[in-house]
């Protein structure tokens, strides 16, 4: 993309710099001919802008990564807010559906991707439903790999004690693309020769110990 853009730059700015000078001199001649350098003209300058323009938008909302959708719901997946980092997905059933206390439901989105390779879709439960009606995405953050294809589908487990329904069209969960990196991994002949860090093997709830130590 950003080759394409230096690219697009280049042309314009190449255009811009052979035509101008000849406005100048075309401007008294025909009238057909300079109405058309000048449409030239200004269609250059609208490659510069797109230049100047689409880098700083990146930069202010975020770069924007086409995924392929396939959907048989009535709404696309949406962020609500421009500065909200998780899309809205909604439950697509024909009928609402009851989540008993302390159990699990799989939801049905109507919804298919294809996510670019390097990246993943992940599930998140919305805070809301959580807080209020204590229903989560039971294995939040759940993962969607680029080579999945199929219906992205939602598991929500009711941790209340009461039941809670669920209806067609509801918001359930949020959807966040998020970039990964691979792992490679570097062989070693023992755990000593890890770098020494502070931590060290001090593990599950390690770090309260040493608060309470120092309180």
């Amino acid at each position: 993309m950003r080759k394409q853009n230096i690219k697009t730059f280049g042309i314009g700015l190449a255009i811009v710099i052979i035509i101008y000078p000849s406005l100048l001199v075309i401007n008294s001649m025909n009238d057909d001919i300079f109405e058309f350098i000048l449409a030239l003209f200004m269609l250059s300058v609208g490659f510069i802008m797109s230049f100047l323009i689409n880098p700083l938008h990146d930069r202010i909302y975020g770069k924007k990564v086409k995924v392929k959708i396939v959907t048989k719901a009535t709404t696309l997946p949406i962020y609500a807010k421009i500065d909200d980092s998780g899309m809205d997905i909604k439950y697509n059933g024909a009928l609402a559906k009851e989540i008993l206390p302390r159990e699990t439901k799989l939801f049905a989105t109507g919804i298919y991707v294809k996510i670019p390779k390097g990246y993943e879709i992940q599930i998140r439960s919305r805070s809301g439903l959580s807080l209020k009606n204590s229903v989560f995405v039971l294995n939040s953050p759940g993962t969607i790999d680029s080579g999945y294809t199929g219906e992205i589908g939602i598991i929500l487990h009711n941790a209340s004690l009461k039941p809670y329904k669920v209806i067609p069209k509801q918001n359930i969960a949020q959807l966040v693309l998020t970039k990964v990196e691979k792992i490679e991994w570097e062989s070693i002949e023992s755990v000593e020769l890890l770098d020494v860090t502070e931590r060290g093997s001090g593990g599950f709830g390690h770090t309260d110990k040493l608060s309470l130590c120092h309180g």
